[in-house]
């Protein structure tokens, strides 16, 4: 089956996902970058500190995240976004530049939500 349906819209917006070894922050953004469609971070969902890291709260954030991307208000118009360009990062520097599986549930949970996936980058 094709999954690119003639004459359907992607409405693309930006993703950033930033993982560290004891949280998650999940951006979405339009695709200009200026207007902020949501904002979480794993502090937000969980209910103690040891539960921060885990991809249960990764999983509850994306699911949060992506009820506000499907109905989108953007200057008074209301816009669906259904496609992400991604930019995930790690901590860097010093510290460890490898993404933690809490970005990849990030990641696993729009798809199964039914996403479609533009641009991945750094």
């Amino acid at each position: 089956m094709n999954d690119f349906i003639h004459g359907a819209e992607y409405i693309f917006g930006i993703l950033y996902i930033f993982t560290s070894k004891n949280n998650l922050f999940i951006h979405v953004t339009d695709i200009t970058g200026k207007e902020t469609i949501s904002r979480v971070s794993a502090g937000i969902i969980s209910k103690s500190k040891k539960e921060k890291k885990t991809n249960y709260s990764a999983m509850l954030g994306s699911q949060l995240i992506a009820s506000k991307c499907k109905v989108s208000l953007i200057k008074f118009k209301s816009i669906g976004i259904n496609a992400l360009h991604i930019k995930i990062r790690a901590r860097g520097g010093n510290h460890s530049r490898v993404i933690s599986p809490v970005g990849h549930t990030v990641l696993r949970t729009f798809l199964r939500l039914g996403f479609k996936i533009g641009r991945i980058g750094k």
